[in-house]
């Protein structure tokens, strides 16, 4: 039995978690980069992932190498072939002792290599013996990549994809020619990072908490000393520029450009020279032009609002109606 001797896939890690996972002090320094691109909540949705990948080719060691560093949580390689002269040439997971060595093994240990945080295993099997044998096999994956496979049995392995919503990346090279095709299931993504959040500071519309803070603690700057001025949180400064700009323009709220480059010159006038720092003054004046700006829900969200309200509206006016015929309201 082939099995027996050769490392079995790892269990799948689970694909859900009470909680986000935070990284530790070490994978926030490795992951540093990507966890400003997809944040910890990304991060952990990539240690849940288990790709398996059929065949351990250049191309495919690439692909899988370009995933095992940014620290998925596991990967299987599937492949029944040894080392060979060629891999020697276009492989950069096979080493010259390996020659006529399962190449399954080969490629896997170098891969683990990368990163020691990932979870690695091989079957020194074609992958259609070890369908013949464990047909379910993979059906643990999140993601399968097929390199080089014959076209039988690569139809087989989209099958099983497609009947348990894996999705299957399919490589194929031939020196400089290649293709690869994608087959997955409709992928929606819920949370995108916008590139520009407008946060919603609350300037021109503040809460009555707000107003209290700033009334209580804040009435005067030019009376704070200078230790406390110099921790006046940014957003208090913009509320007592804006307050000043609509007291010399009848109560009306900066809105055009032009408007609001004259706030800017209000901030510039709170600044004292002889302060080593001004870091609050240098944040009022970086959010200006996107905190000025009053609070209103997306062009999406508003809507979805409306045609909420037209239905609310439409069934509102059908229990008034059921009402004065004195029905049942539906």
């Amino acid at each position: 039995d082939s099995s027996a001797a050769n490392p079995l896939p790892p269990s799948p890690p689970s694909a859900t978690r009470d909680a986000p996972m935070a990284p530790d002090n070490e994978k926030r320094k490795r992951y540093d980069r990507q966890l400003r691109l997809w944040g910890e909540h990304g991060q952990a949705a990539m240690e849940d992932c288990s790709v398996c990948l059929l065949n351990g080719t250049g191309a495919g060691t690439e692909a899988l190498k370009n995933l095992v560093l940014p620290g998925i949580g596991s990967f299987t390689v599937v492949d029944g072939a040894v080392v060979t002269e060629a891999d020697l040439g276009n492989n950069f997971f096979v080493e010259q002792r390996d020659l006529r060595t399962s190449r399954a093994a080969c490629v896997t240990r170098l891969l683990q290599e990368l990163n020691e945080h990932v979870s690695g295993a091989f079957v020194a099997e074609d992958i259609a013996q070890v369908l013949s044998s464990r047909p379910d096999f993979l059906h643990s994956f999140g993601l399968v990549i097929a390199t080089q496979l014959p076209s039988r049995e690569l139809c087989e392995v989209a099958r099983i994809c497609a009947d348990r919503s894996i999705p299957l990346i399919a490589l194929h090279v031939h020196g400089f020619f290649g293709y690869l095709r994608l087959a997955l299931p409709e992928h929606v993504v819920v949370e995108s990072h916008p590139a520009h959040a407008m946060l919603d500071l609350r300037v021109l519309a503040p809460p009555a908490e707000l107003r209290s803070l700033v009334a209580d603690r804040f009435a005067s700057l030019a009376a704070l000393p200078d230790a406390e001025f110099s921790h006046v949180p940014y957003v208090v400064l913009l509320l007592h520029a804006v307050e000043e700009w609509s007291a010399a323009h009848a109560g009306a709220h900066p809105s055009s450009y032009a408007q609001k480059k004259e706030v800017r010159a209000l901030l510039e006038t709170y600044r004292r020279p002889h302060l080593l720092s001004d870091t609050n003054i240098e944040e009022a004046l970086a959010a200006a032009n996107t905190a000025l700006s009053r609070p209103e829900p997306s062009r999406a969200l508003s809507s979805l609002l409306a045609s909420a309200r037209g239905r609310l509206s439409g069934l509102a006016a059908e229990v008034h109606a059921a009402t004065a015929r004195g029905e049942e309201a539906p």
